[in-house]
């Protein structure tokens, strides 16, 4: 039985820990613990296959014998209990070459572990106690009071900001692929990968009807799609910033520059920073 109880963990599906093999459907599991899961095994036209547990017309529903995987769990469940699958090994130092992954194991004998012999501890003679003879009492002295010391404070620790923006931006929580955040005096944001925006509101200020603002990565692929229904100043090219927790980016800062677009729209190229 495999323990995922960490963000990002990989999982093999199928040890022939017990004799025969059966697919697990993710809906059957603790969704409310998941993220997301991704086939590692298997690729398919626009990459690996995905779980999204809030997306309903997903392309990936179950654990298949003989693959592996790549599992997601939310912040809060990190470093606990988290999720036991049986039949499965999850990546850990302790796990390494301990089971072999199949699809089959009808064909895989299982074998059953040599019991160790357990020895009988030999008793230790217990000694005859020694008889403590009864000290005459020594009067005690008054002791002076000593003065109480005065505790020192203790400082309040500094809050510490998770974005990679300066302080004075406003930062979204952390949002996952398809999750649509709406922000006043901005526009409306829907991520497309997993991560965070920070962005100067004072540098929107202009009220104006709906216009698109597509941010995309280097290899153009669209990261946010943004309807503004703030514009900046005319000339301005304001600096927002992005920061990404997706599996094969997490932990990376981007930042990209809003410029305005022959056709009216805005574009901003994201990277790294």
């Amino acid at each position: 039985m495999g323990t995922i109880n960490k963000k990002f963990q990989y999982v093999w599906y199928g040890t022939c820990q017990v004799p025969n093999c059966e697919e697990i459907l993710f809906e059957n599991l603790d969704n409310s613990v998941l993220s997301g899961i991704e086939s590692i095994s298997t690729l398919g036209d626009t990459g690996f296959l995905k779980y999204d547990p809030k997306n309903a017309e997903t392309n990936l529903d179950r654990f298949e014998c003989g693959k592996m995987y790549l599992v997601k769990l939310k912040n809060e469940i990190v470093d606990t209990n988290g999720i036991n699958l049986p039949n499965s090994l999850s990546s850990s130092v302790e796990s390494l070459g301990k089971y072999g992954v199949t699809d089959n194991c009808s064909q895989v004998p299982v074998t059953t572990p040599t019991p160790s012999p357990v020895s009988s501890p030999t008793p230790s003679p217990s000694p005859s106690p020694t008889p403590s003879p009864t000290p005459s009492p020594t009067p005690s002295p008054s002791p002076s009071p000593s003065p109480s010391p005065s505790p020192s404070p203790t400082p309040s620790p500094s809050q510490v900001s998770t974005s990679c923006a300066p302080s004075n931006f406003f930062t979204t929580e952390e949002k996952g692929n398809g999750d649509e955040v709406v922000i006043d005096g901005f526009g409306t944001v829907l991520f497309k990968d997993d991560g965070m925006l920070s962005l100067n509101k004072s540098e929107f200020k202009n009220p104006s009807p709906a216009i698109q603002l597509i941010v995309k990565d280097e290899t153009d692929f669209m990261v946010l799609s943004i309807t503004l229904t703030s514009l900046p100043d005319n000339g301005v090219s304001p600096t927002i910033f992005f920061d990404c927790t997706s599996t094969f980016c997490n932990g990376k800062c981007y930042s990209a520059t809003v410029e305005k677009q022959a056709n009216g729209e805005y574009l901003a190229i994201l990277k790294e920073v």
